[in-house]
């Protein structure tokens, strides 16, 4: 009985180990994977890759990075996308979770090479990469912080 079930313990440690293998480790790994053929779970992974790429003290929302994968994935679903955007779309996306005490000038520029990257490499129509750029500076917001208020001097 316990050499039994040790082996079917080994046997499901070794098929999820395989699994983890074969999924996405990274954010460009995961806007490639929208490339091929259509997997239900890959908006659940990207969302786990982004938020395991956030700084432990800085991490967004769950709610705000499922909305961000799930729409990310839809837009770039039957796209042709190439490994080079891939990582460039991945290189503003890891910038803006790392943007906590960046100058807002900075951050403002890094949402705005998103929404132009998805319009010039992904051919995203303008109206959707403004939406999909709304969403990443929600995420980025959270990751920021509330802004400095300005002084009132009385």
């Amino acid at each position: 009985m316990l050499s039994r079930f040790l082996m079917v313990t080994t046997l499901l440690f070794c098929c999820s180990e395989m699994l983890l293998a074969k999924a996405p480790a990274t954010i460009a790994e995961c806007l490639l994977a929208t490339t091929g053929p259509s997997d239900p779970s890959l908006q659940q992974r990207f969302s786990r890759v982004i938020l395991a790429a956030a700084e432990p003290q800085h991490r967004p929302s769950a709610v705000a990075t499922d909305r961000f994968a799930g729409r990310v994935i839809a837009s770039l679903r039957g796209k042709q996308l190439k490994a080079d955007q891939a990582e460039r779309l991945q290189a503003v996306i890891i910038d803006v979770l790392h943007s906590a005490g960046v100058a807002t000038r900075r951050y403002r520029d890094v949402i705005s090479d998103f929404k132009t990257l998805l319009s010039t490499t992904a051919n995203i129509p303008s109206d959707t990469a403004s939406s999909l750029a709304s969403d990443l500076d929600l995420i980025g917001r959270e990751v920021r912080g509330p802004e400095d208020l300005p002084l009132r001097i009385e």
